[in-house]
């Protein structure tokens, strides 16, 4: 017998890195949608290894790494493993998360992270993360990061080395998405970060529709959250769905309200 929730028969764009989108898109299938792939964002690696390297080698004198992605996560036990650093390296070090799969992740690479903020985002994490002078802090990060993380731990008086630990690039696969909103195709539009938001909007312009903002607002846009919300709002789009909690489930559960409510008026 087949399932019915709110969310049955939605076609739902997801955005996010390819490899990135499978349990997203398994979560939304369960509750019945359809999803539709049109990646605006590629995660590659950095252009070379040398700097990160040279940082990742003298891990034992850091106090701290903070993690705020997966991507990060990933990068740093990959070239772990190159290096043939020891495994008791790490020993002494702690590890901060910035967000729910980024946590599942280190634990799944069995280094449970130390904290985790409550909110997954920069901001909240600075307000939480306290007592950090004189601390050595790695932070992997992509290569188009904001500032803020870097620069606030700073002031407070830690040595913060940032690395580049990918690149974000855009992915032409995006482009697919203009011929579904010329079709009306779409119900909703999901954006998990601030470059998916741009890089949709730049592929759509060179794929030759320059009201491409007209378009997806037509459309129901969801965000995983405040900074890719803003992102949004700044390049012309309206945001009609925000996820209370910054992850993927938390977008899932938003969207399930959003639905479930649509319904309730219909």
């Amino acid at each position: 017998m087949t399932m019915h929730t709110p969310l049955t028969g939605k076609r739902i764009v997801l955005t996010r890195a390819r490899e990135q989108m499978t349990e997203f898109a398994q979560l939304l299938a369960a509750h019945g949608a359809e999803t539709l792939y049109c990646s605006a964002i590629q995660t590659l690696p950095p252009d070379n290894w040398q700097t990160f390297d040279r940082a990742l080698s003298q891990i034992e004198g850091f106090d701290w790494m903070i993690a705020s992605s997966t991507n990060a996560v990933r990068a740093f036990f990959e070239r772990y493993g190159v290096l043939g650093l020891p495994c008791n390296a790490l020993d002494q070090l702690k590890i901060a998360a910035i967000g729910k799969a980024t946590a599942k992740l280190l634990t799944d690479f069995g280094h449970a992270p130390d904290f985790v903020p409550h909110a997954y985002v920069a901001e909240q994490f600075l307000v939480e993360f306290q007592d950090i002078a004189g601390q050595r802090i790695f932070l992997p990060q992509a290569d188009i990061a904001r500032p803020l993380l870097r620069e606030a731990l700073i002031e407070r008086g830690a040595e913060v080395t940032a690395v580049v630990a990918y690149r974000t690039v855009p992915d032409p696969q995006v482009v697919e998405l203009a011929e579904l909103l010329r079709q009306q195709q779409v119900d909703v539009v999901t954006f998990t970060s601030s470059s998916t938001v741009r890089y949709t909007i730049e592929a759509l312009h060179a794929a030759g529709m320059r009201n491409s903002q007209e378009f997806l607002n037509q459309t129901i846009i969801a965000t995983i959250g405040p900074i890719t919300s803003q992102t949004a709002l700044d390049v012309g789009l309206r945001v009609d769905i925000e996820a209370a909690e910054h992850s993927t489930q938390g977008l899932v559960e938003a969207l399930l309200e959003w639905a479930k409510a649509e319904k309730e008026l219909a």
